[in-house]
């Protein structure tokens, strides 16, 4: 059996016994009450400081572009470095207690990004494992020769064994995939989450423009947003076969339908 780890749901039991010693387990226990589709999520809840836009984190559709974004509007000014290591930003479990309200409040503007399916596949087969600029390409390192590819591989049986590692991991967990590889219906808790808006990558300024209208919020003076962080470069240099494609399509069929992309 390949050595692939899946993200796990928080346990009941664990939680009631640590919930009177751990704030953050005690945030974990209100989670109990959520909808699955919330519960897979919650890491990926992102809420301004004024507490009135909530994104949800799509991985590998722009989501660190936006995150971005939102940290800038909240702060004033703009984050060096990796957004997920950005101190005192309202995302994920500790700060349930402001998430849990603000996923149905009237007054909050829920939004999210989405990709095209075949492209976004790319981008993570080569940000994990050609080029390797995810900070956790590690956690896979060696993976992709568990399912067929040697050493010697070309890009291509490469792409074919990495097809073949997502199709095994939506098999057996779906919902406990890497977010990276996880279907965007499941990262945005499609059909669950209330959205105002559910934007594409490919029309990334127009829709940001249009978020933060509705939102009734003003984009940062010095915001680009022709300049997307954390895009890998060499996306377009490789395209999959006919067949491969179609693989890609029928893994990720209900991203194709859900998001109507052809």
């Amino acid at each position: 059996m390949p050595n692939v780890t899946f993200a796990t749901r928080p346990s009941p039991i664990k939680l009631r016994l640590l919930s009177p010693i751990s704030k953050r387990h005690r945030a974990k226990r209100s989670l109990l009450a959520q909808p699955y589709a919330i519960q897979d999520i919650i890491h990926q809840l992102v809420l301004t400081d004024d507490k009135k836009m909530l994104f949800v984190r799509n991985f590998k559709a722009g989501c660190s572009s936006v995150t971005h974004l939102l940290y800038e509007f909240s702060k004033g000014h703009v984050f060096a470095g990796n957004i997920s290591d950005a101190p005192d930003f309202m995302r994920g479990v500790p700060y349930w207690p402001h998430m849990e309200p603000a996923l149905s409040a009237s007054d909050v503007y829920r939004f999210t990004m989405v990709r095209h399916p075949q492209t976004r596949a790319v981008s993570a087969f080569r940000d994990f494992f050609i080029d390797g600029r995810n900070r956790e390409a590690a956690r896979y390192e060696g993976i992709l020769g568990e399912f067929g590819a040697s050493t010697e591989a070309s890009i291509d049986e490469k792409f074919d064994a990495y097809l073949a590692f997502i199709s095994y991991c939506l098999t057996e967990n779906p919902e406990g995939t890497d977010p990276h590889f996880r279907r965007q219906v499941t990262n945005t808790a499609f059909g669950t989450m209330r959205y105002d808006r559910i934007c594409r990558l490919e029309t990334y300024a127009d829709d940001m423009e249009r978020v933060f209208a509705e939102a009734g919020a003003a984009l940062p003076k010095s915001a680009s947003l022709t300049k997307k962080k954390n895009v890998s470069q060499g996306a377009k240099v490789f395209v999959p076969s006919p067949a491969q494609q179609e693989e890609i399509r029928a893994l990720y069929r209900a991203d194709f339908e859900a998001f109507s992309y052809t």
